[in-house]
């Protein structure tokens, strides 16, 4: 097992020194990664944009701006890379623009050039990662928001050692959700052999609900160790 240390990591003034562990299945004997608590300022809202699409490679928004979960997430990626705990990038869509606001030159309409596999992808203290986030406005969530596609990219993804999952945000609860790959597989082959096309919100593992942590907006690595951890 190989562990680290990060000690004096600054921000704002504020040092913190924590040791973290991680274990990663088979592929990693293991692993070290360490967590710490980084002062961030507050997020500024952002408008969410509206995807209409589901099977079809079309595409319409208000603009391309980030929603509002884009964004927290892409600060809290900012953060663990500034700590040296992960890599992370956002995988840009490629699209085709048909439409534009003449005004404000907003894309309006654009076409998928290619279907979208996870939205981020990178490695967190030498483990491969990827993951999709979604939102989720009420407690059933749809599988319909997932495609074929992205489920065989993550299984593949899995199978050469890597970590793949989705992060989901309850608007209407304020809660984020860190849902392995396992457990989003259990309800996507019980849609296939013919069971409910959706999940409940009573149905999830409370254990991997994300608390709320000062300094990060979404400490999605402490439920990745827990990933991890479960796995060993």
């Amino acid at each position: 097992m190989i562990s680290c240390i990060i000690s004096e990591v600054k921000s704002d003034s504020t040092v913190i020194n924590r040791k973290g562990i991680l274990r990663h299945g088979k592929a990693f004997q293991s692993r070290g990664i360490c967590f710490c608590a980084l002062a961030v300022a507050s997020l500024t809202n952002a408008e969410n944009s509206t995807e209409v699409s589901k099977d079809m490679p079309t595409w319409k928004s208000r603009g391309l701006r980030g929603s509002a979960l884009e964004d927290m997430i892409n600060r809290t990626n900012e953060r663990y890379a500034e700590a040296g705990l992960a890599l992370i990038q956002k995988i840009p869509t490629p699209i085709t623009p048909i439409k534009m606001d003449k005004e404000s030159r907003h894309i309006t309409l654009a076409y998928f050039d290619q279907k979208s596999t996870v939205d981020y992808i990178g490695a967190v203290q030498g483990i491969p990662v990827c993951f999709d986030a979604k939102e989720c406005a009420v407690d059933t969530f749809s599988l319909q928001n997932i495609h074929d596609h992205q489920v065989d990219f993550m299984q593949k993804f899995e199978k050469q050692g890597g970590v793949a999952f989705f992060l989901i945000y309850y608007t209407h609860r304020e809660q984020f959700y860190y849902l392995p790959f396992e457990m989003l597989y259990y309800f996507w082959d019980r849609k296939l052999k013919g069971g409910r096309k959706s999940f409940r919100f009573d149905e999830l593992n409370p254990e991997y609900f994300i608390p709320q942590k000062h300094g990060i907006m979404i400490p999605y690595l402490d439920m990745l160790q827990k990933d991890l951890d479960d796995r060993a």
